[in-house]
């Protein structure tokens, strides 16, 4: 039982090692099995701790234990021991006199654990005992006579000569003996180690090697409280001469950490170890690195350590070839941690030197050069200063010269958190090796501009040749240049608009690269990006090639002047959901795109269909691109539901049990479309398991949210989403081919790049392809939405090539357009255009016609020419400052014909439609001659979800006629004019005319109102709006009048007549607050107000 215990400890000693950095002495050990930790050079104190005890001759009150236990030894004060500033090695340590201790706390070691003790000491004179009595001069005691005993003392072992001695008693006084080394007590500084492995053995090593072994089977033996220096009790039965080191471990150290140790201790104390002394750096002809030396090694398959740290910042682990009796220990030269060693930093670059140099011992037991494979270094850079990881960099003198200016730094560190700084895998470390670290000399540290001196590390502006390490938020306003960059994790570089950073070597991003301005690779041979960080804009004018050799992300715009760009798959282009929402793009490519790119774009909260196509072709089905790789097969939510990447990817539906790659829904309905051009028909997608993206193909997909919602319930809230797609970008010219022949048909075209295309360079450049108009699917137009409901699902924009108007287009709100389409085809949009006449047709993309640096989604100012917009909302949408559901725009100009063939036909919306009726057709956008007196233009409204809307209408200046909305149904005549600008109307479905199509049409100054009495045109109906009563004033005398009162959706409410009166006051109106018509004829005619009750 016992000795199972004895291996779970063990077993958690292993795994606490190899989690927990080694910061013990020469690297074993930590706060947790390191219990306590005294050395000369070390706090001492005093006082309580306040006041420095380390000159010679200054009595020392306290000693602070430097394990991190907080384990101080604390002397009463007779019992001072002396700091002695040169006790061994020209390193401090204690002075005692035989009557002077210090005692330390309880070890908090149990009594049936195993411990490690060791001591460096030197005694000038000893004094002999007994090996069982509390007669000699001790070096190691208790403080009180306890039954419990861990001591050492120099004892006269029967005849064999006077050794030291581990002396021992269990908790109940039983087991009193120990452990004799077998060399014999002398002056010298030596290390003693007193070792037991519980319910195995005690041991006692002298200089690393073992000179006692001692069965145990004492039983539980908590070690007492350290008396360091004397007996418990005997006076002057203390030690005469130094102590420099005392250390305690709760646990039995195996034999390559007690190597390790023991080679730490011999190298700061200058001795000449027995067995296995390793390092051999710590000597002047070797160059006295004999500094904090620590150190990894194995014996064998039972004794092993390989992660050390010890004291220093220097933190070596994972050797990926460490063999038996191998070990790999380290020191330094005590040089300072600042970094202004410029005349032995190497010349390849902008560095500077660590004034601390560390070398290498790589030898097995025989001392024999060996070599331990890769390892990785790890540099705890708290005390170095402002210091980014890019800006970090190790150098190795690889032919041992003494020299670093002739070597190349080795960068690439990675931050490992807490302030640590990890090199992977370093192989050019070797025996007698040395190495230090160095940074850069042009090191943004300071938040502000590039330009200002003071916030560089050395208050020196970097030239174009220069290397440089940006590490806190820079702004460039200028055109400048540097040969390489780095750029820190938590940093930042702004490049302001119209300015260039150009970079001749290569660019190590692990933070931000952000503004309007460009990076631009001017280099002559081959670069690298590196880091993982985001650009905003990059420019590649490399005849050779650049490479991204890490995971890269792009917001803004990246151009191929010229070169080859390698991408590797690192290349991302993102999109973000800002105002506007914006994707990054691909600009004009004058070299070549080789790799993979991930492509993206946004699409903010809305259950609509929308017209995508890929931008890159891919070797990877749907279901792997804009499914995430995941359908549900179940129909349980949120148990069924595969959301491996939230805010990632739809559902794509066409199957019940979620067969073929697609997400199950209960009805199984399909989601995703494509469009026969020929056929002129829509065909949902046989599978997403199986088809693969290509970039020439459009499709109409139903986007209900990202992955995250509940897509067997129509009601469920949309959400924002991301789809993505990695492949081959299209480069080059492009031409989409499967078009129908037949003249006006609308063909479903595919944007092929990722970036914004100008559809009027487009058009011009096809064949047989309308040059005036195109059409867009607005998802969001519509008005307010209801999940799962008629309504609101998006409407067709017709986009007017010629100024970049549409069929919405509404000046009246300022830098608000009503529709973000414009005559500019966004990056992963589909879209319509119109076959011109019989014949084969064809859609010609090339690299010119790309637009990257215009707006994303943002309308361009209009033409001034007249014009009249119409749009239809419903009545909840126009309240709440919503989108319309429809749009109809009617251009007026001399040179526009009557015919249809300057307008853009219709193409049918899934909610309600708005149109001209034009001879046979409907059209979106009508261009006609400007409008004659009394002429009627009919309008065509179909489709209603709702019970009541508003037309609004958005009428040029320069249109000199009047025009008025005449109401078929309600008989009734409206006047538009810019201050009254809206019609509002309720339609009720159960009759007929209040549906008809053709309920509405526009008249241009009706022969009725414009040359009638004048009388009829001055009357006028106060006040409007009312809380009750109302006049309608300005009728002729001698008139016959009746007044009739309409709802808005044509119930007459209200008559009332009267016989020649020049007024009339309406009184006893009892209608509920709302808006009506009312309806005044005299025998001279006929006219409609709009009345408003409060």
């Amino acid at each position: 039982m016992n000795k199972i215990t004895s291996l779970l400890t063990t077993l958690l000693l292993l795994v606490s090692l190899v989690v927990f950095s080694q910061t013990g002495p020469g690297g074993v050990g930590n706060s947790s099995t390191n219990q306590m930790w005294l050395s000369g050079d070390f706090g001492t104190f005093s006082d309580n701790g306040t006041t420095p005890a380390n000159l010679d001759g200054n009595r020392v009150r306290q000693w602070n234990d430097r394990s991190g236990n907080n384990r101080n030894a604390i002397a009463t004060n007779a019992s001072r021991p002396i700091f002695e500033d040169d006790a061994a090695n020209g390193k401090p340590g204690l002075r005692f006199t035989g009557n002077l201790f210090i005692d330390g706390p309880a070890q908090g070691i149990s009594g049936n654990s195993s411990y490690t003790y060791l001591i460096a000491f030197r005694d000038t004179l000893s004094q002999s005992g007994g090996t069982n009595d509390g007669s000699g001069h001790f070096i190691l005691d208790r403080p009180t006579a306890t039954d419990e005993l861990v001591s050492l003392k120099p004892v006269n072992n029967s005849g064999t000569g006077n050794k030291y001695f581990y002396q021992k008693r269990n908790n109940s006084g039983g087991g009193l003996g120990g452990v004799p080394s077998t060399t014999l007590i002398n002056t010298s500084t030596k290390l003693i180690q007193l070792r037991r492995d519980y319910n195995t053995d005690y041991q006692i090593f002298y200089n690393n090697q073992n000179q006692g072994t001692q069965n145990d089977n004492n039983g539980p033996t908590t070690p007492p409280v350290p008396r360091i220096g004397r007996h418990a009790t005997t006076n002057n039965g203390g030690l005469r001469g130094y102590i420099n080191e005392f250390i305690t471990y709760n646990f039995a150290l195996n034999l390559a950490q007690t190597t390790i140790v023991n080679n730490y201790l011999s190298a700061k104390y200058g001795l000449a170890l027995d067995a296995n002394d390793l390092y051999a750096m710590d000597n002047p002809a070797n160059g006295n690195f004999d500094n904090e030396v620590a150190g990894i090694g194995r014996i064998d398959g039972s004794n092993i350590h390989n992660d050390a740290q010890g004291s220093g910042i220097i933190r070596v682990l994972n050797p990926t070839d460490l063999n038996d009796n191998e070990f790999l220990l380290w020191g330094h030269d005590e040089g300072d941690l600042t970094f202004t060693n410029f005349a032995d930093s190497p010349t390849s670059g902008d560095f500077v030197s660590l004034d601390r140099v560390w070398r290498v011992s790589e030898v097995n037991t025989s001392n024999n050069p060996v070599d331990v494979g890769g390892i990785d270094l790890r540099i705890d850079v708290s005390t170095l200063g402002t210091l980014p990881v890019s800006a970090l960099s190790l150098i190795i003198d690889t032919n041992n010269d003494g020299f670093f200016a002739d070597e190349v730094p080795i960068s690439g560190a990675t931050d490992v958190g807490g302030g640590v700084y990890e090199f992977s895998n370093v192989t050019a470390i070797t025996n007698q090796s040395r190495f230090t670290l160095a940074t850069s000399r042009y090191i943004l540290e300071s938040d502000g501009d590039w330009e200002t001196a003071l916030n560089w590390n050395f208050n020196t502006v970097p030239s174009a040749s220069n290397s440089v390490v940006i590490a806190a938020n820079g702004d460039l306003n200028n055109n400048l240049g540097v040969a390489n960059i780095a750029i820190d994790g938590s940093a930042s570089l702004t490049v302001s608009a119209s300015n260039q950073l150009s970079i001749t070597g290569d660019v190590n991003n692990g933070g931000t690269i952000t503004g309007d301005g460009e990076v631009v690779l001017t280099g002559t041979s081959a670069q690298t990006l590196s880091g993982g960080g985001s650009f905003e804009n990059l420019r590649l004018d490399n005849s050779t090639s650049v490479d991204f050799t890490d995971p890269a992300d792009l917001f803004g715009v990246v151009y191929v002047d010229q070169g080859t760009l390698n991408t590797n798959g690192n290349l991302s282009l993102r999109c973000n959901f800002g105002t506007p929402v914006k994707t990054a793009q691909v600009g004009p490519v004058g070299g070549v795109i080789v790799g993979d790119v991930t492509v993206e774009q946004c699409y903010p909260a809305r259950r609509a269909f929308r017209f995508i196509s890929p931008s890159v072709t891919t070797t990877t089905d749907i279901r792997a691109n804009w499914q995430e790789g995941a359908n549900n097969t179940g129909l349980i939510f949120p148990t069924d539901n595969q959301n491996l990447n939230p805010g990632y990817g739809t559902h794509i539906t066409g199957s019940i049990a979620g067969s073929n790659g697609f997400d199950a829904t209960g009805s199984g309905n399909p989601s995703l479309f494509t469009f026969d051009n020929v056929g002129r028909n829509w065909s949902s997608i046989s599978n997403t398991d199986i088809k693969t993206l290509n970039a020439n193909q459009p499709y109409r997909l139903l986007i209900r949210g990202d992955r995250n919602i509940n897509v067997t319930i129509n009601g469920a809230s949309p959400t924002d989403t991301k789809l993505r797609s990695t492949g081959i970008l299209t480069t080059g010219s492009d031409s989409q081919t499967s078009l129908s022949p037949v003249a006006g048909s609308i063909n479903f075209i595919a944007n092929p790049y990722h970036a914004q295309v100008d559809m009027r360079l487009l058009t011009a450049n096809s064949t047989n392809i309308r040059n005036t108009f195109y059409y867009v699917w607005d998802p969001t137009l519509g008005g307010a939405a209801t999940a799962g409901q008629p309504g609101g699902r998006g409407a067709y924009v017709t986009v007017n090539l010629s100024d970049g108007s549409t069929s919405f287009s509404d000046n009246t709100i300022l830098g608000t357009p009503i529709t973000s389409a414009n005559e500019f085809l966004q990056p992963m949009q589909s879209a319509f255009v119109l076959v011109d006449a019989n014949a084969a047709a064809s859609v010609n993309f090339e690299e010119d016609q790309k637009n990257v640096a215009e707006t994303q989604t943002t309308v361009k100012s209009l033409s001034e020419s007249e014009y009249i917009n119409i749009m239809l909302y419903d009545f909840e949408s126009y309240n709440l400052g919503d989108t319309p559901a429809d749009g109809l725009r009617i251009n007026f100009d001399t040179s526009f014909k009557i015919t249809t063939e300057d307008d853009a036909l219709k193409i049918g919306n899934l909610d309600e439609n708005l149109g001209r009726v034009v001879g046979n057709e409907v059209a979106s956008i009508e261009q006609r001659p400007l409008p004659l007196e009394s002429e009627e233009l009919s309008l065509f409204i179909n489709q209603y979800r709702r019970e009541s809307y508003v037309m609004k209408f958005d009428v040029t200046d320069n249109l000199n006629t009047q025009i008025f909305v005449k109401d078929n149904y309600l008989e009734a005549l409206t006047e538009i004019t810019s201050s009254d600008n809206t019609y509002s109307f309720a339609i009720e479905s159960s009759i007929p005319e209040s549906v008809a199509s053709d309920r509405f049409s526009l008249v241009f100054e009706p022969v009725s109102l414009s040359i009638g009495d004048e009388n009829l045109v001055n009357l006028s109906l106060y006040p409007n709006p009312t809380k009750g009563n109302f006049s309608i004033s300005g009728i002729d005398s001698g008139q016959d009048t009746e007044v009739k009162i309409y709802n808005i959706i044509g119930q007459q409410v209200y008559t009332a007549k009267s016989n020649g009166q020049s007024s009339i006051e309406i009184t006893d109106f009892n209608g509920t607050a709302g808006v009506y018509l009312v309806k005044l004829n005299t025998n001279q005619g006929e006219k409609t107000f709009k009345l408003i009750k409060d």
